[in-house]
């Protein structure tokens, strides 16, 4: 997944696709003149999908999630659940979608956070997967 920062930055996730794939991505970004970053030992990827995504999000951050200020496919920066997190939007098939991106030693903090705030909104924890 993309999300442009800004006019010379763009974040790239690549969930599940191992480190052979994510290889050969910083290779042909390299061989376009571009420089990657990895920054996913320090990051832990949380994605939250689904009608009532927002209210569950809302609960815990000032940040505007509205469609105006937070569209899909744009990314924000603060606090979530008093954590300093990157909050992208990602909508599938018209459903709602964020992917939440926070410092690893803090992930378990801010999904402790929303699952007890989502089980009032039916959050149904639906899998996980780990890079290694």
């Amino acid at each position: 997944e993309l999300w442009d920062l800004n006019a010379d930055e763009t974040l790239v996730l690549v969930a599940g696709a191992g480190l052979a794939a994510a290889g050969a991505l910083g290779t042909t970004l390299r061989e376009r003149g571009l420089v990657p970053t990895d920054v996913s030992s320090g990051i832990a990827a949380l994605r939250l999908i689904g009608p009532k995504a927002r209210a569950i999000l809302e609960e815990h951050t000032a940040i505007d999630l509205s469609a105006a200020a937070l569209a899909d496919g744009r990314i924000a920066f603060g606090p979530l659940a008093s954590v300093q997190v990157t909050l992208a939007r990602r909508d599938r098939q018209g459903t709602p979608g964020f992917t939440i991106l926070v410092d690893r030693d803090l992930a378990e903090h801010v999904w402790d956070s929303l699952e007890h705030t989502g089980k009032a909104h039916g959050l149904v924890p639906a899998g996980c997967w780990v890079e290694g």
